[in-house]
């Protein structure tokens, strides 16, 4: 009802709103950011993403800077041996052989460590940002040169040219010479990674992920004999790799240096246009996986991909069910899984290490590492009795991340650990699971070393590698509760979530180093033994038993007192994966 009007009379009704107007057209969509902007942002992106992981716990903190710090050590070493090189006659094989170790280094990471040092690491998870190839390209390449192994690979290649520039005109090409042997470090690693995503991420892919043991037991045994060949003097082998290594990118980087001090500037110049045409190869290659993976479909998501099984599959599952019980059962039988908690968490702890294929991956690495450093020693001929600390250090090592395999389920412990009491049970059981099988294998690795080299010190060298993996259990028990970090579902090698690579590395790292200092005694009663011989050297098994077992036991108690107000965070950290 309209409002009366003056006198009474009602007005008239108001005239209807006219037409709305036509809205004025839109305003044309914003440009999409160009390739360097994307490069800022995405380089912003993961710094923020390596200062927020920090800033999360103070362990993290101490962590990441002690890992500086042991780089910074490597890094003065590299130096100082490029200093030595200076003037003499391997000036050119040691920085060439630099260059294409860090070069081999980057190119292999990919493959065990896939998914375990940041998100940038894997483009599946950057695919559904509307960003083309070639943006998606300059983000990650600007990414990838943010954080501490991009930087302190730039620190280490920088002391290649200290053994070869003396000029003005080697300078000038030692700049671009670095440059690009970073950059073809950064694109050879990402290439690599993009190339194979689907494959790392499947079960092949951590199929893939049992001959890593292998793979690094043998380039640490190639570096190592690079190194007592520069120790002894006898440089034929590194003159003579460092001369086949030149024709390769990363060694024509250093021959590009070598050219210029030579007065040969055309012939520089050619080397690292090669260089660099290599970096633009790899650039092309990984973009072209880029868009492959972006418009590809994964098979996984396929129709097809969650069709009911067929008798086939189900039997093979049935199959794998029944191999997956049957560790924990022979255990059972052998009457080697105690009662109570304890059982428990051991038994299902062994249930891990068989049917979880990042379970399977560990074990097989660390057996096979164990018996193939010997193996390798043996061939060379500098065997010793000695060398069944490999296994004993690998081994005892698998009690450092007790906890990484929970994930999310974690929680279910959690739940349950009330008090000290059910905190030493859980951690005597996960800790008997493996010492069922470390144990055994430490005295077999021992008893085949000394039937290997007819040495008569084996009883020292078996107390000494019993000690050992009790002192690696004790600390692992502490780096278990205070620096846990999950171990991705997807990732087959056993590394860390994305963003605890400086974690886990750390956490090892700091084990390492406590397990020499707790061991250190032990070393200091081994000596006097060995001189002694005979009746004495027997001693050396009681002794380095009680050592290890004494380091189990007070860690024990230390590590479960501890562990019940520490659970919130342990959940926190390996729920991440």
């Amino acid at each position: 009802m309209s409002a009366p009007a003056a006198g009474g009379q009602p007005s008239a009704p108001a005239a209807p709103a006219p037409f709305p107007a036509a809205p004025s057209p839109a305003a044309p969509p914003t440009a999409s950011p160009g390739l360097g902007a994307t490069a800022r942002l995405l380089a912003a992106m993961k710094a923020r993403m390596v200062v927020n992981g920090l800033r999360q716990s103070r362990a993290r903190t101490v962590v990441y800077v002690i890992g500086s710090l042991v780089a910074l050590v490597y890094a003065a070493g590299a130096l100082l041996l490029m200093a030595v090189a200076r003037g003499q006659d391997f000036a050119f094989s040691a920085p060439t052989l630099l260059f294409s170790v860090f070069a081999l280094g980057w190119a292999v990471l990919p493959l065990f460590v896939s998914g375990g040092g940041d998100e940038t690491l894997d483009p599946s998870r950057l695919v559904l940002l509307p960003l083309r190839p070639a943006q998606l390209l300059a983000g990650m390449v600007a990414a990838s040169a943010v954080g501490l192994g991009p930087a302190f690979t730039l620190l280490f290649l920088l002391t290649a040219p200290v053994a070869l520039v003396e000029s003005a005109a080697g300078l000038v090409a030692a700049v671009p010479a670095v440059l690009l042997a970073l950059l073809l470090c950064l694109t050879l690693s990402r290439a690599v990674a993009a190339a194979n995503t689907r494959m790392l991420n499947s079960r092949r892919g951590r199929d893939l992920a049992l001959l890593s043991g292998i793979l690094v037991a043998l380039g640490g045994n190639l570096v190592g004999a690079g190194v007592r060949q520069l120790g002894s003097g006898s440089l034929e082998v590194v003159d003579a790799l460092g001369e086949v290594l030149r024709w390769l990118p990363p060694g024509m980087a250093v021959d590009a240096i070598r050219a210029a001090e030579e007065g040969r500037a055309a012939a520089s110049a050619g080397r690292l246009l090669v260089v660099a045409a290599t970096v633009a190869a790899l650039m092309w290659w990984w973009q072209r996986s880029l868009h492959r993976l972006m418009v590809t479909a994964d098979s996984s998501t396929l129709l097809g991909g969650a069709q009911e099984p067929g008798p086939r599959r189900r039997r093979a599952a049935d199959r794998a069910g029944a191999d997956a019980m049957a560790g924990p059962v022979v255990l059972r039988r052998l009457r080697l899984v105690p009662g109570g908690r304890a059982g428990t968490a051991m038994a299902r702890q062994a249930r891990y290490g068989w049917r979880d294929p990042r379970g399977r991956v560990a074990w097989v690495a660390v057996l096979g590492m164990g018996a193939i450093m010997p193996l390798v020693f043996a061939a060379q001929g500098t065997a010793s009795v000695y060398q069944s600390l490999w296994a004993a250090a690998f081994l005892g090592n698998q009690i450092g991340n007790v906890f990484g395999m929970d994930g999310s389920a974690f929680w279910t412990v959690a739940a349950t650990i009330t008090d000290r009491r059910d905190a030493r049970a859980e951690l005597l059981g996960r800790l008997l699971a493996v010492a069922v099988v470390a144990v055994p294998y430490v005295v077999v690795v021992t008893g085949l070393l000394a039937l290997l080299t007819g040495s008569g010190e084996f009883w020292p060298a078996l107390g000494l590698a019993l000690g050992v993996v009790g002192v690696q259990f004790a600390v692992g028990l502490h780096t278990s509760v205070r620096l846990p970090y999950a171990v991705p579902e997807r990732d087959g090698t056993g590394g860390a979530a994305a963003g605890q690579a400086g974690l886990a590395w750390g956490s090892m790292t700091l084990g390492a180093v406590a397990s020499l200092l707790v061991c250190l005694p032990l070393l200091a009663v081994l000596l006097p033994l060995r001189e002694a011989g005979g009746a004495a050297a027997l001693l050396m098994v009681p002794i380095g038993v009680g050592w290890g077992l004494a380091a189990v036991l007070v860690a024990l108690r230390t590590a479960s007192a501890a562990l019940p107000g520490r659970l919130p965070e342990i959940l926190w950290a390996v729920a991440k994966g």
